[in-house]
């Protein structure tokens, strides 16, 4: 996603977001000095999203593509 395609703030910086699935088939989480904790969470019930980083159309754009990969590929 292109972020000047979609109502972030502005911003000096020019950016492009992937957002990829993946599936877990096993191993542990394992913290590290940026991530502390895991967890899912429903797409509506997210703690509060940094519009800066995400919005909730995109959010919502992203849920949808995971639940019908018959969808196309979503590019800017």
């Amino acid at each position: 996603m292109d972020k000047r395609c979609h109502p972030h703030p502005a911003s000096p910086f020019y950016i492009y977001k992937l957002f990829i699935l993946y599936e877990i088939t096993g191993g542990e989480f394992t913290k590290t000095f940026d991530i502390l904790d895991k967890g899912f969470f429903a797409p509506d019930n997210l703690s509060p999203l940094s519009p800066d980083r995400i919005v909730p159309e995109q959010i919502r754009l992203i849920d949808k593509l995971r639940r019908d990969p018959s969808l196309p590929v979503y590019i800017d």
